[in-house]
């Protein structure tokens, strides 16, 4: 057997336990607003049944293609991997339902262990061996061949219940870190907008003015009306653009120009790709170099210690300064 088990506990297969039927095949023109639930695959969402989209039909339905409470609703088809052998326990039913014909219901009084043994690593393992085509899939004669141990019925439910509370356990520390994470976007946003307004550190009136900086920079620069702009900056500050405080700006050779040929393994010109422009600075990660020579025929594509790079997409505008760690650097054609 595939492992060691408690010496009362007892390997066994689906068929031997449980019955399991395939689901219901309709057509298109069966669709209809009144007709009855057919549960499908986005219906399974987490473990627990999701009657957000629910398809209705009118059509014949055979007795076994009809859902039972307590019926083990599983995903049996699916062009995603990970999506084939989820599956959920249905807990109500208000009114009659089916299931589709990519899904299958397990029908047993052992039901609520057949869901923590499908969830769990030892069933994908053996999905994986059974699949030997690209079709992802849990045939009937799959489901019903799959040998599980199975515990005494007391053990089983003690066992169901604790995983169960663990499980929320970890859906909850999971749903406190998105939100921690989307606090701390926002964060990071609100400090921005403060700095950027002119709010977050004080004034000090001994400080050159913005607009003799500019002026030094370029003598023919002349000031912009402010009230063209969207709000009032602090004294001292001065509206201007990107094109006046800038020496320089190019984008990326085009993709013809630095292709895989143009790569070398030699530790000599650093492309910079959009996998390195992360939201709060370089990534090293994605390494890929090309040569000293081809270099040299896109040369107004280099890159230099703390110019901005900008994502040109995926998401667009995330921008980061160049480091100071290779010997020379040029961009990508995703980037300016």
């Amino acid at each position: 057997m595939p492992f060691e088990v408690p010496e009362s506990w007892e390997w066994t297969t689906i068929d031997e336990i449980a019955e399991s039927n395939i689901g219901l095949t309709y057509r298109p023109d069966d669709i209809t607003g009144n007709g009855i639930p057919v549960y499908r695959s986005n219906n399974i969402q987490n473990g627990e049944i999701d009657l957000t989209d629910l398809v209705r039909v009118k059509t014949d339905i055979l007795e076994k293609q009809f859902l039972h409470k307590g019926d083990l609703l599983i995903c049996a088809r699916n062009g995603s991997r990970n999506l084939v052998g989820k599956s959920a326990i249905i807990k109500e039913l208000d009114e009659p339902s089916s299931f589709g014909a990519f899904m299958a219901v397990c029908r047993s009084a052992y039901n609520k262990w057949i869901f923590l043994i499908l969830n769990s690593d030892y069933f994908n393992s053996y999905l994986d061996d059974s699949n030997s085509t690209a079709i992802n899939q849990v045939t009937q004669k799959m489901l019903l061949a799959f040998r599980l141990p199975l515990p005494p019925l007391a053990e089983q439910e003690r066992l169901y219940n604790l995983v169960m509370k663990w499980f929320s356990v970890i859906d909850m520390i999971d749903k406190e870190k998105a939100n921690l994470r989307e606090a701390i976007k926002s964060t990071k946003g609100k400090i921005l907008d403060l700095a950027v307004h002119g709010k977050l550190v004080p004034q000090d009136p001994n400080d050159e003015p913005a607009i003799e900086l500019l002026r030094r920079i370029n003598p023919k620069f002349a000031p912009c009306d402010n009230a063209h702009y969207p709000y009032q900056l602090p004294k001292g500050w001065c509206w201007t653009s990107l094109e006046t405080i800038s020496t320089d700006s190019a984008d990326g050779p085009f993709g013809s120009n630095l292709k895989k040929e143009h790569y070398t393994k030699k530790q000599e010109v650093r492309i910079i790709q959009l996998s390195n422009i992360g939201e709060s600075g370089w990534r090293e990660e994605n390494t890929k170099y090309t040569t000293f020579e081809h270099l040299q025929k896109i040369a107004r594509s280099e890159v230099f210690p703390d110019d901005i790079v900008i994502a040109k997409m995926m998401p667009a505008g995330r921008a980061i300064l160049c480091p100071n760690h290779e010997r020379k650097y040029v961009l990508s054609s995703d980037a300016v």
